[in-house]
């Protein structure tokens, strides 16, 4: 009940009139004319309980803009942590934030970082690669890259999702701190097929990579393209090249800093190391096929 009538009906009491009589001067419920008078009898005051303050009276301006303000000083902030900074209610903040302030709650993505520098970089690489290709329209290009299989299942915690009525029909994904993993590499090009490992970069490129991939070009020019991962870049791999007369793009040619381009793979959990490099065979097997043949690509090694 508003102070202004428990007012109204005081100031009648101090003038002598009983309930009966200020209920019907005031038009006032009878219930609430006996509460405040019995209560003035007793006390010979009346004050409004202590209660919280109704959402109305705390959504004002003021707290908008100190809402807002904290917002744009931490925008990471929970909604959680803002109500309870202010001690009110998630939802009158959910309210306040959404409805009024036009805020929305959006998740982080992971950008490529690339300095200035490296954009200057990539650009006159990406420029000598196209001139490259343009004065030597019919040579062979050789593409390879590197993967790191783990045993173990990769999921994402929050776009991978399990339907189901119930909790407990949902299966646990098992990980293990340091899973089994086996690096490979892996070489497209105009001809071909093998698997390698690529623990030892030389060694795999003497012995089945450079004989694979001048069998393929038979005689015909051809380029091998690789990233600049510490094993590529070392003076032993520029000689091993040199010695054979292999062309390669080294590490001033190829854009720095490039992005892995894998796709979400590993979704199912292997039980041992062989089981994954059976996989992965499988895998590149299946995957090869269905490239050959297709503009240029032919096989892979």
């Amino acid at each position: 009940m508003e102070q202004a009538r428990r007012d109204a009906i005081l100031e009648l009491a101090h003038a002598g009139h009983k309930p009966a009589a200020i209920y019907k001067l005031l038009n006032y419920p009878k219930t609430t004319v006996c509460r405040v008078f019995n209560a003035w009898e007793a006390e010979g005051k009346v004050c409004r309980k202590a209660h919280i303050m109704r959402s109305e009276k705390i959504h004002t301006p003021r707290f908008l803009a100190g809402l807002e303000k904290s917002i744009k000083a931490s925008p990471g902030t929970s909604l959680s942590r803002l109500a309870k900074n202010r001690g009110v209610s998630k939802q009158l903040v959910s309210k306040a934030v959404n409805e009024d302030l036009g805020y929305r709650s959006y998740r982080m993505a992971k950008q490529h970082i690339l300095m200035a520098s490296m954009k200057a970089t990539r650009l006159t690489n990406g420029k000598r690669l196209l001139n490259g290709l343009k004065s030597h329209g019919g040579r062979i290009i050789f593409f390879s890259d590197e993967k790191n299989w783990t045993v173990d299942r990769s999921y994402n915690v929050q776009n991978d999702r399990w339907r189901a009525k119930e909790r407990e029909e949902v299966p646990a994904v098992f990980t293990t701190k340091f899973p089994v993993s086996v690096m490979t590499l892996g070489v497209i090009c105009s001809t071909g097929e093998e698997r390698v490992n690529a623990e030892r970069y030389c060694e795999v490129m003497e012995e089945v990579v450079i004989p694979w991939m001048k069998d393929k070009a038979a005689g015909r020019e051809f380029i091998f393209q690789q990233d600049s991962a510490p094993a590529h870049i070392t003076l032993r791999t520029t000689i091993l090249f040199n010695s054979h007369g292999i062309t390669f793009w080294d590490r001033n040619t190829w854009p720095s800093s490039s992005p892995d381009l894998n796709p979400g793979v590993c979704k199912v959990s292997r039980n041992s190391i062989e089981a994954l490099k059976n996989s992965i065979t499988r895998e590149w097997n299946a995957g090869i096929q269905v490239f050959q043949g297709h503009d240029g690509v032919d096989g892979g090694c």
